[in-house]
């Protein structure tokens, strides 16, 4: 059975392939020469595209035999084609970044394919995610998953390989094969085995210092003469924030700190929530890591306590307001005052007013 074209599917496809179309079923040609038989306002330089899907769509143009087959090769190169890949690069959580790559991929072939879809060989895309990722993290090689979105529901992955960077030229793979739309693009999570900065919080704690040193040493990369300065420069950082939030993390008041993140705070709770970061900036501030010998600034806490440098300035300023009006009674009713009244915006635009 024959299947129509849809207007979907044609409205991603330029106006010479649809005049391809119109060609490749001219009995169904609403528009021809009286006299001649020929076909009539199929040139490109006087069509809109819209109308050109429209008289397609309503002329019952279908997706017929060999001569559908010939057009899908007309509108895919049979031997290579540029694909869209959207790479979303979790590998530094710290950067988390959604970047539009475009790969020249071989077709494999157009098995199982609808219009405008071919397999590509899932071991040649993976070549050329393993080149982005040692051209953008130099020696970096953590062990990498990579998944594509599903099509239909793309908060599913469907993940086709696991191994360290070095190895995905020979990594072995889920499946070979993967169905693409080139001009549409393809979506690939990129993400490591470790933890982002609020997961897995209980299996990273250290009970004793000695641990303290084995966590932070497990993160620090090894820097090779042969590393871009950039490359160095941004190992560095990562491996002193790793250091600091280790520390972080093993303070008696972490987990009482982390229970009060990420929600309006009632007005009892802001001075403890401040006093934890303004202890931290007071503790960690220009102290030296051993492991990169550098001292750790401003932009490492932010970083490290996953709060913005402005959001940190006006903690810092809040506390320094709250400790000098502490004895008033107007803020001490306030802080007694269970109801929320702006949260930790509030009770600094409050402070700022006194």
């Amino acid at each position: 059975m024959e299947t129509p074209w849809t207007a979907g599917e044609l409205s991603i496809l330029s106006n010479r392939q649809l005049i391809n179309i119109a060609k490749s079923q001219p009995d169904r040609w609403p528009y021809k020469d009286a006299r001649t038989g020929e076909l009539k306002r199929v040139s490109i330089s006087h069509i809109k595209k819209q109308w050109l899907v429209d008289t397609i769509v309503s002329a019952g143009y279908t997706k017929a035999g060999n001569a559908h087959r010939r057009l899908i090769k007309g509108l895919i190169p049979a031997g290579s084609v540029t694909v869209k890949v959207y790479l979303e690069d979790s590998i530094d959580w710290q950067q988390r970044r959604h970047v539009l790559v475009r790969f020249t991929l071989p077709v494999e072939d157009f098995s199982g394919c609808h219009s405008n879809q071919c397999r590509i060989s899932t071991a040649c895309l993976l070549r050329g995610i393993q080149i982005w990722i040692q051209n953008h993290y130099g020696s970096f090689n953590p062990t990498v998953r990579v998944g594509a979105r599903d099509e239909v529901h793309p908060m599913f992955v469907e993940y086709f390989a696991q191994c360290p960077v070095n190895e995905m030229k020979t990594a072995a793979l889920a499946f070979d094969r993967l169905t693409v739309k080139p001009f549409d693009g393809v979506g690939i999570v990129l993400e490591t085995g470790d933890a982002g900065p609020n997961e897995h919080e209980d299996d990273i704690l250290p009970d004793s210092e000695e641990d303290h040193h084995r966590i932070a040493h497990h993160h620090v990369l090894e820097l090779k003469p042969t590393d871009k300065p950039l490359e160095i420069a941004r190992q560095r950082d990562i491996a002193n924030i790793t250091w600091l939030r280790s520390r972080i993390c093993a303070k008696a008041a972490y987990s009482d700190f982390q229970a009060l993140r990420y929600r309006v705070l009632p007005n009892s709770s802001i001075p403890q929530y401040w006093g934890f970061v303004v202890e931290v900036l007071a503790e960690y501030t220009r102290v030296r890591n051993p492991d990169t010998n550098m001292r750790i600034r401003r932009t490492t806490i932010s970083k490290a306590l996953e709060i913005g440098p402005t959001w940190l300035r006006e903690i810092e300023e809040g506390y320094r307001l709250l400790q000098a009006h502490l004895n008033e009674d107007s803020v001490q009713a306030r802080l007694n005052d269970k109801e929320c009244h702006g949260g930790t915006k509030g009770m600094l635009l409050y402070l700022r007013n006194l």
